[in-house]
């Protein structure tokens, strides 16, 4: 048949009789009421069963402070008990030195290790003498007492008569370390009702002879109050939270009993059922408590009122969404009652219909169900489907090219016309042949309408190509770089955990390149970011070749790329890389008239199944062995198996950086000196001549020696960060850096290779000289030989900046190297420090005499001062004197000690403790 136009078709009359039985198979759900009533019982119980696991959700977020207040409550308690630890082993070692020590001694001894002062929880440092009675019974009486005012009922007092005492006693003797004791109420408390808090840390003092115990002289304790501990450790740890801090000590059986509890009067803290606890362990001189953190009921303030506020949002929510529904439930009925005239009037329905149908912007079609001839098309589908009044019949077959499905079979069924219309049907995503043999992309609505006699499909079709297409291009810019075309590092990482899993499943081996171009940087500085582009899209291309199909390639940024592709052992990875390296040295890259070449560092990395190593890991391994590398001249390819354990030396010292970087941040960096001796006799009335060395404290508080962390320092950059932490700590303090004090000849600082290119170092230092004070002369930079003849031209500059601000400069470590007199020439030096090799067997060895008698008297000749390192003893002191070398240094003439700073910053002292 034609198709009719909008003035001549004529489409059949609905059945009025249709339209009641439809709406009665709707029942009550049209009722707006009930709908709405539906509706908010069921927001009302959906917001009830939530309010429950919202609240324990709030309470979990307000409470999750516990572990870590406990863990910096405890770090704090530990801190403190090492600290007065450390004080106690110190007047332990002062009265072994001196074991008949008067009380005056006493004090000064305590005095200086501020102990009181220090510790505001420590009651009494006391010492008990061992006597043994007549029947051969072991009694420790308490001698020596400081501070003495309000602790005098302790002069006398027999250890022996307090078994918690008396058991730390003997565990000390044993152990000879920090010992505590268990709770008891301390001497000095009289008849006061007090808690039972006091704790007495103990040592044994003896007498030693070679490091082994001769004799037992007594015991010395250390008293103090628990709940003044606790609390200043909560107050040092910033911990004000509202919460109730209890301490729980573990008896010999290892049942725990409460000591100590923070909890104000009246208030309540809430049990573990409730709102939970946090529980932290401390460990310390053979006692074992337990930190409990238990909240109080300010601590969940405004839990109740948030969940009041959900409540109410939620009621809120639900009478607004029950009117909705109400709303839309009345306005369906409403259209249904509409819909319900307009089929009573079959000629006023079937007029309306067309009207309504050529207004809508989509393309609407009324096809017989039987043979799916079309009987009707608005004027959208006509333009859309080239539909017009001349032709002949057309089918809904038509319209649909080979291979699609029949969406007879697909389309709703029992539906009226008014949700047709409001497209409540199904959707189809098909392609749609218009009759001028154009496909597009469609959206397909379909559904059934009984209309007088005949069951009719009414179809609406929505070009959607435009928004495929736009859909397409973002799937596309999501996964791909914009330069080369090639994968991004999303879709690489993406691609990369499927190849791995793939592999884990099949136990087939790939490789993973990662490859990093060597001359990159040069092209995009000196052509523009335009020839960088360019550059990349080649390379792209020719890695495109070179992996072929079985492989694909991705930029995984700047200059870098990753590849996978197959291959079944380490040498098929190591001559596929080769092949990929070979092509990119083959490129042939110009840019306006200029020919550049190019090369590549590739690292290479085999995946495999069997040993189930994680992407991310992979990934590392290849970059490693890329950096290893360039490391070794670039234009290389390195196989992580085959370099295992320089990528792992490599990997070890990157581990390094952050630490060393944490270490800057929280001040752990120490400084120790080591003094130099001088050989003539003009040089020893000029003060103190010390070299300051670096080390590092590590999380624990270990002493780090500089070989375990300078090397990765220097290679990863972070040398010159040291360098101006040494250089700025020293200047600060410097007149307590020697126990001398102002009488400081020359002290060297060592600056290492990295910070002779650093132009800003010398104006780093006048603010530094100019802030602090400090006389420029009495300082002295040392830069090694190495170092000075690689950089030549830096060194000489720094040299002569360092000079012109008044401080000398030392060349250490001269002969280790490649250098020569022509450099110690050129070199314009205040210092020479012949290295160690010459110097260990100076005594025996005739050669080394001669070398290092002439590298003195050319050194005197440039008016340089001579130092000899690595001095085996006092005897070759000797032997360099008579050459005339001018000052010693060794662990034979200094063994280094490190500066510590008290916390007054008038005062200092300086440790016993070599490192």
């Amino acid at each position: 048949m034609s198709t009719p136009s909008p003035a001549a078709s004529s489409a059949p009359t609905p059945r009025a009789a249709a339209v009641p039985g439809g709406l009665a198979r709707a029942g009550w759900l049209r009722s707006p009421t009930l709908a709405a009533a539906a509706v908010l019982a069921l927001s009302l119980a959906i917001m009830l069963s939530a309010a429950i696991p919202y609240r324990e959700a709030l309470l979990r977020d307000r409470l999750s402070f516990l572990p870590a207040a406990a863990g910096r409550v405890g770090l704090s308690v530990l801190s403190e008990l090492k600290a007065l630890g450390q004080a106690a082993r110190s007047v332990q070692v002062g009265l072994e030195n001196h074991p008949d020590m008067t009380q005056a001694e006493f004090d000064r001894l305590v005095d200086q290790l501020k102990v009181r002062q220090n510790f505001a929880s420590v009651m009494a440092v006391a010492f008990a003498r061992k006597q043994v009675d007549e029947f051969g019974r072991d009694h420790y009486y308490t001698e020596l007492i400081a501070p003495e005012a309000g602790n005098e009922r302790l002069r006398g007092l027999d250890v022996i008569s307090q078994s918690n005492n008396l058991e730390a006693l003997e565990r000390a003797l044993r152990s000879d370390e920090p010992t505590l004791s268990a709770p008891f109420r301390l001497v000095q408390y009289g008849q006061r009702d007090h808690l039972i808090d006091g704790i007495v840390m103990r040592l044994p003092v003896l007498g030693r002879n070679n490091g082994e115990m001769t004799t037992e002289h007594g015991s010395l304790a250390v008293s103090f109050q628990l709940s003044r501990l606790i609390d200043g450790a909560t107050r040092q740890a910033g911990t004000e939270l509202p919460f109730e801090l209890q301490l729980w000590v573990a008896d010999q059986a290892g049942q725990l009993s409460s000591v100590y509890s923070s909890a104000v009067a009246g208030v309540t803290a809430h049990g573990a059922t409730d709102l939970g606890e946090f529980a932290q362990a401390l460990t310390f001189g053979g006692a074992h408590w337990q930190l409990r953190l238990i909240p109080l009921p300010g601590a969940v303030d405004g839990v109740d009122r948030a969940l009041i506020w959900f409540v109410g949002f939620g009621l809120l929510a639900s009478f607004g969404f029950s009117a909705f529904v109400w709303a839309q439930v009345r306005t369906r009925r409403q259209s249904e009652r509409l819909a319900e005239r307009m089929f009573a009037s079959a000629q006023q329905s079937e007029q309306r219909f067309k009207q309504l149908s050529e207004l809508l912007p989509t393309a609407t079609l009324m096809a017989d169900e039987a043979d799916g001839s079309i009987d009707y098309v608005n004027v959208a589908g006509r333009n859309l489907l080239r539909i017009g009044a001349e032709n002949q019949s057309v089918v809904l077959h038509q319209l649909l090219p080979r291979g699609e499905p029949d969406l007879a079979a697909l389309s709703a069924s029992d539906m009226d016309l008014v949700d047709a219309l409001n497209l409540d049907a199904d959707e189809h995503r098909v392609t749609v042949r218009a009759l001028d043999g154009r496909d597009f992309e469609a959206s397909w609505r379909e559904t059934r309408l009984l209309v007088g006699n005949k069951t009719m499909r009414l179809v609406v079709i929505e070009d959607i190509t435009e928004r495929t297409q736009l859909t397409t291009q973002l799937r596309y810019q999501a996964t791909h770089d914009s330069v080369t075309g090639l994968f991004n590092r999303r879709e690489f990482d993406r691609r990369l955990h499927q190849r791995v899993e793939h592999s884990a499943a099949t136990g087939r081996i790939e490789a993973l390149l990662y490859v990093d171009l060597d001359q990159f940087k040069l092209v995009n500085d000196t052509c523009g970011h335009l020839a960088g582009d360019q550059l990349l899209v080649d390379v792209a291309a020719t890695l495109r070749r070179c992996v072929g199909a079985d492989g694909w390639v991705a930029r995984l940024g700047g200059d870098e790329f990753g590849i996978m592709m197959r291959a079944a052992s380490v040498a098929e990875i190591r001559s596929a890389a080769e092949r990929v390296r070979g092509a990119i040295e083959m490129m042939d890259f110009r840019w306006e008239e200029r020919r550049y070449g190019l090369t590549a560092s590739i690292g290479a990395v085999a995946i495999d199944g069997g040993r189930h190593v994680a992407p991310r890991e992979l990934l590392a391994f290849a970059d490693t062995a890329c950096y290893l590398a360039k490391e070794a001249g670039r234009n290389r390819v390195v196989v992580h198996e085959e370099n295992r354990s320089s990528a792992l030396r490599r990997r070890a010292e990157m581990d390094w950086i952050p630490r060393i970087r944490q270490a800057l941040a929280e001040d752990r960096l120490l400084l120790c000196y080591q003094e130099l001796r001088p050989l003539r006799d003009e040089d020893k009335q000029r003060g103190a001549h010390f070299e300051l060395l670096v080390r590092l404290r590590d999380e624990q508080g270990n002493i780090v020696p500089p070989g375990a962390f300078i090397p990765a320092a220097e290679r990863f950059g972070v040398m010159p960060e040291i360098d101006r932490w040494v250089v700025s700590y020293a200047l600060r303090h410097f007149s307590r850096l020697h126990p001398q004090g102002d009488d400081i000849g020359m002290c060297a600082i060592n600056l290492s290779g990295a910070t002779m290119s650093d132009e800003s170092f010398p104006q780093f230092l006048l603010e530094l000289l100019k802030s602090e004070s400090v006389r420029p002369e009495r300082l002295c930079f040392e830069i090694t030989e190495t170092a000075a003849v690689t950089h030549f031209d830096r060194a000489c500059a720094l040299i002569r900046s360092l000079q012109a601000l008044g401080c000398k400069v030392a060349l250490d470590d001269f002969g280790a190297g490649m250098s020569s007199f022509g450099y110690l020439k050129n070199l314009p030096i205040d210092y020479l420090k012949i290295d160690g090799s010459f110097i260990r067997e100076i005594e025996t060895d005739a050669m080394s005499q001669s070398i290092v008698r002439a590298v003195t008297e050319i050194g005197h000749r440039f008016k340089t001062r001579v130092v000899a390192e690595f001095v085996p003893g006092p005897s070759a002191c000797d032997v360099l004197s008579d050459i005339g070398v001018d000052f010693a240094q060794g662990f034979a003439i200094h063994v280094p000690h490190e500066v510590v700073l008290d916390r007054a910053p008038e005062s200092h002292r300086e440790t016993t403790r070599p490192q």
